[in-house]
């Protein structure tokens, strides 16, 4: 068994909830619209276009695992609401913004209308929807939420740090 001060078990509940909810969210939901346009990749032609959505893709991934890793090592928690971190996170990427999970969630998603041309729209469409529930789950429960369990450390950080535009200058 792990000692108290181990990441172990923050970083087996991150990886779990991570896992299960980008397969549903980013994953499993807009495939339903890829496979109503029967829409397919095939790896052997991939165009400009596709070739960017991939690299958007990978870049989205990259900047949510970083994140993933940040909420179990540095917070000792996740990103689900049920089990959240126990020390604010303001590190790495989260020195350039406040919400950089999300932003590579919806690169993530993005990415999809790129690589899934025939179906754009919809993944367009979907994508933007994302953000519009992450930008309001932020705003109306994990801002509150955060300036409660963090106080003037969070306060501190939001006049600091941007939303949702990185900065360039880290904190």
């Amino acid at each position: 068994m792990p000692s108290n001060g181990s990441p172990f078990w923050p970083v087996v509940r991150t990886l779990l909830f991570a896992a299960t909810f980008m397969a549903f969210t980013l994953y499993w939901l807009p495939q339903q619209f890829i496979r109503d346009a029967h829409a397919r990749l095939d790896w052997a032609r991939l165009d400009v276009v596709q070739y960017a959505g991939l690299t958007i893709m990978i870049v989205g991934l990259v900047i949510g695992g970083t994140c993933i890793f940040d909420f179990a090592v540095v917070g000792r928690g996740t990103p689900a609401p049920f089990d959240p971190p126990r020390f604010l996170v303001k590190n790495l990427l989260y020195r350039h913004v406040r919400n950089p999970m999300y932003i590579g969630a919806i690169l993530i998603g993005g990415s999809q209308a790129l690589l899934y041309k025939p179906v754009v729209t919809g993944l367009i469409i979907y994508a933007l929807g994302f953000w519009l529930c992450a930008h309001l789950f932020v705003v109306f429960y994990e801002e509150p939420h955060l300036r409660n369990v963090f106080g003037s450390e969070y306060e501190e950080y939001c006049k600091k740090v941007p939303r949702w535009l990185p900065r360039v200058k880290p904190l």
